[in-house]
């Protein structure tokens, strides 16, 4: 089966993924690991496509989740998962996110982290060291 899960940052798409990805062993992709790179920035398109395409090449059965429409658009699934949620439960989750990142403050970050978690972390922490150098 082809699952695609697709919602706002905050939906629990990556949670869901792993499980579903844990339960019935199969293989899973995340959208955001595909377009950005570690250190933040993004890939190029033509790359984001090989990469997309050569997954599902070699998976017959897969689970995929992201929020990226111009990759999400191009994979024909047996089931899509739309998490959408209202924007209030979506800004707690993301504050909470915020407030675990800050605990990561001058603690280095696991390179071993999927792409998401660090670019996550990252940026999360860069804003929080820029507000205590404006301070």
């Amino acid at each position: 089966m082809k699952i695609l899960i697709i919602g706002p940052l905050g939906a629990g798409k990556s949670t869901l993924a792993y499980h579903l990805n844990r339960t019935f062993k199969l293989p899973r992709l995340n959208l955001d690991e595909v377009s950005r790179i570690k250190g933040g920035g993004y890939r190029k398109q033509s790359r984001q496509s090989d990469i997309l395409n050569n997954f599902i090449q070699q998976h017959p059965a897969w689970v995929m989740e992201g929020s990226q429409k111009s990759l999400y658009t191009r994979v024909f699934p047996d089931l899509i998962i739309d998490m959408r949620l209202n924007w209030i439960i979506a800004a707690w989750r993301f504050t909470l996110r915020f407030f675990k990142a800050k605990k990561l403050l001058n603690k280095e970050i696991a390179p071993d982290l999927p792409v998401q978690a660090y670019h996550y972390r990252k940026i999360t922490l860069n804003k929080i060291l820029e507000e205590q150098c404006q301070s």
